[in-house]
């Protein structure tokens, strides 16, 4: 399961709203808002493991110096600013703060996997006492062979005899 969704900063108090239309579709977000530590809550009550987050800023962002992280559980997403040009975290419960990543134009783009949630419990009996269960583990080796130049050799600056691209 995916959810991704675009946040932006905007209106007069620069709060965070999804920013959703027929360009920018957003997915699985319940709601976003700022913690007392002054990091964005994405909340997704998702509730099934989280396998990566990516959290990015768009140029209008990046042209400003700030970068974000995200962090995750279950069910939500904490996501840091950082202002490269003030050298410090943003807390966004301050108006200035917020200021720096808001705008028209400013967005964060939000991309979280999860793990396929667990089964559902079959209606099928349990395995009766007669029942036996084997597990058979194999080792597999790979042999992983390299040609070109060796870290100490250098690169061509000519293809080799007989190359055509």
């Amino acid at each position: 399961m995916v959810t991704a969704c675009t946040i932006r900063f905007s209106g007069a108090g620069y709060r965070p709203v999804v920013y959703a239309n027929s360009a920018h579709l957003c997915t699985n977000v319940e709601a976003v808002s700022i913690k007392p530590n002054g990091d964005l809550y994405v909340d997704f009550h998702r509730g099934s493991a989280v396998l990566t987050v990516q959290v990015d800023e768009d140029e209008t962002l990046t042209s400003r110096g700030i970068s974000a992280g995200g962090s995750s559980g279950t069910n939500e997403v904490n996501v840091r600013f950082y202002d490269s040009r003030a050298r410090r975290t943003l807390d966004l419960n301050r108006f200035a703060d917020r200021k720096r990543v808001g705008g028209s134009g400013a967005n964060i783009w939000l991309y979280v996997i999860h793990a396929a949630p667990p089964p559902t419990p079959s209606t099928t009996s349990a395995p009766t006492a007669s029942t036996t269960t084997q597990t058979t583990t194999e080792t597999v080796t790979r042999t992983i062979t390299e040609t070109g130049p060796t870290d100490t050799e250098p690169y061509p600056s000519t293809p080799p005899a007989g190359y055509t691209p």
